[in-house]
């Protein structure tokens, strides 16, 4: 992965363990609580989810530190909103750490810059992958929060459908089918 000194480093992408969610606790959530929807969120939740039928909850670590986290399910119950007749893999979450999170860095102000650039497309990208092998032919859905929503849209161009309101807030949902997601694979890059 593109490194902020210019290098690049290799992250590791594997199955979340417990000490990845200790390590959101206790490194992520202290920076981005009041700051980010994703302060809210349930990883301990979600890597329980896991270990059940059609749920897997993905790390990219570095050194051991938790870079970004991915939750997917595959349960059989969503269908694809642009071919109602097809399944789809459906994105739970999709974070990355705050010293990864460009929007978050401009928002802090300083200057800084990413630690790592591309993580959040590396995991969409594993979601497609994951989607294939699954028969869903790269087909992803999700709903994103409004401060998402233009990466969804203009960096990864998925396609924007309606807003949902849910008990943790309004959410607008997004899907990539089977073209995009051949399109995204090739493009490859973060």
């Amino acid at each position: 992965m593109p490194h902020r000194d210019g290098g690049v480093r290799e992250v590791e992408l594997r199955p979340a363990i417990r000490a990845d969610v200790t390590n959101w606790t206790t490194t992520w959530l202290p920076e981005i609580l009041g700051h980010r929807a994703d302060a809210s969120w349930d990883w301990g939740a979600e890597l329980t989810t896991a270990d059940a039928l059609g749920h897997l909850c993905l790390v990219l670590s570095w050194e051991g530190q938790t870079e970004a986290l991915l939750s997917v399910s595959d349960d059989g119950a969503e269908l694809s909103r642009i071919d109602r007749m097809s399944r789809l893999l459906y994105v739970e979450r999709l974070a990355v750490a705050p010293w990864n999170d460009s929007i978050f860095l401009r928002a802090r102000g300083g200057g800084q810059r990413p630690e790592f650039r591309g993580l959040g497309s590396l995991l969409i990208e594993a979601a497609i992958e994951l989607a294939i092998r699954a028969g869903h032919d790269g087909r992803i859905g999700l709903h994103a929060e409004e401060t998402a929503i233009e990466w969804y849209r203009d960096r990864l161009g998925m396609r924007p459908f309606e807003r949902e309101q849910y008990s943790d807030g309004e959410w607008l949902y997004f899907e990539g089918d089977p073209v995009w997601a051949q399109a995204r694979l090739r493009e490859g890059k973060p």
